[in-house]
């Protein structure tokens, strides 16, 4: 989710250097869980990482905009899966 960008955010904050090296791979298996959860449960998860990411780094309006947004998020991600599940 967002975690990674905070990661990174708090690298360069501390004066150091973020880089990509392609020679160094990693296997995720933790992220097959993830897509097995219902679509809600995702984004539910993932607007929770943005909230938590708002508050840390943004203005408090900024905050308040992704907070408020986030119950329409998941409410449209329900609606979505109600359709597809009829199809």
């Amino acid at each position: 989710m967002v975690e990674d960008v905070d990661i990174c955010r708090e690298v360069k904050k501390m004066g150091l250097k973020v880089m990509y090296t392609p020679e160094v791979s990693c296997v995720d298996y933790v992220g097959q869980t993830f897509k097995r959860q219902p679509s809600v449960q995702k984004q539910k998860w993932f607007t929770q990482s943005m909230k938590t990411y708002f508050k840390k780094w943004h203005s408090w309006t900024a905050y308040a905009c992704v907070a408020l947004a986030r119950p329409m998020g998941i409410g449209l991600t329900w609606i979505h899966s109600q359709i597809t599940k009829r199809k």
